[in-house]
């Protein structure tokens, strides 16, 4: 079954991290670990914005500030710039059909969303409709935080990916919803300043905090609710069934074969 799929083991430890310190959780160690690491946020940000065009590089440039945004949120260290441009040649064979999946369903959901709300008053079976649009809109939402998650995580076809993603969006609700309500925050200025005092204005500051801060906040909110549930059903499992690996030894960019057998490489596809 592609959901058993497993990815890596990581040993580094993040900077600034005492060897037998406990580990926060919570909203307190996301905001230790974003603050820390907010220079590098930003760099990569900027990262994001210089080589996303639309369509044509936006997954692959996605998948590229995920990697970035994930070691992050495992507390490890990243080479910006070319972790990002690595990842963002590395994937973006699945990441450039993933961004037109992602696309297409959303201009769908987004249509069928507009016309049954237009058209709600023809009767209760339009409200039915809505509904049933609406939380398939929010299933497509909560799988998308792990497409690309997996495509930088696990060596999956894109349609295991696709199956496993869904799978999480249910699996993985709690931190579903922690994005959500994390999204809606950091949207809650620019869109306040759009309602309640000038358009203009929140748009110019929501464009500000686009090529500053935004995209690369979300990823980190993604990365740090949503890879644990990945480690939880596709990582650890595999090595309770191999307990003779040792995943402290593994490097910041192991790679997972799914195959007929199980073979983990290294980033240049050598067998460890």
């Amino acid at each position: 079954m592609a959901f058993l799929g497993f990815g890596k083991g990581y040993a580094k430890e993040g900077p600034g991290v005492k060897k037998n310190a406990p580990q926060k959780r919570g909203f307190i160690r996301f905001f230790e670990i974003y603050f820390r690491k907010f220079g590098g946020i930003i760099k990569a940000n900027l990262m994001f914005v210089l080589f996303s065009l639309p369509v044509v590089t936006a997954g692959a440039s996605w998948a590229a500030l995920t990697f970035v945004m994930r070691e992050y949120a495992k507390e490890q260290h990243s080479f910006i710039f070319s972790d990002f441009w690595e990842h963002f040649r590395k994937n973006w064979k699945q990441a450039f059909p993933a961004g037109l999946a992602g696309l297409a369903i959303s201009l769908i959901t987004g249509f069928s969303l507009y016309f049954y709300w237009l058209n709600s008053g023809l009767g209760t079976y339009m409200y039915i409709l809505l509904g049933l649009s609406l939380m398939i809109g929010v299933i497509f939402l909560f799988a998308s935080y792990y497409v690309y998650l997996m495509i930088i995580t696990l060596d999956l076809k894109l349609g295991a990916i696709f199956k496993n993603a869904m799978i999480f969006s249910i699996a993985g609700l709690k931190q579903n919803v922690f994005v959500i309500l994390g999204t809606a925050l950091a949207l809650a200025v620019p869109l306040g300043l759009m309602y309640f005092y000038d358009i203009s204005i929140g748009i110019l500051v929501l464009l500000l905090l686009y090529a500053l801060l935004l995209p690369a906040t979300l990823c980190f909110l993604i990365c740090f609710n949503c890879y644990p549930v990945i480690e939880k059903y596709c990582i650890d499992p595999y090595y309770e069934a191999h307990p003779e690996e040792d995943r402290r030894g593994r490097g910041t960019d192991t790679d997972t074969l799914f195959s007929d057998e199980f073979v983990i490489k290294d980033s240049k596809g050598n067998r460890l």
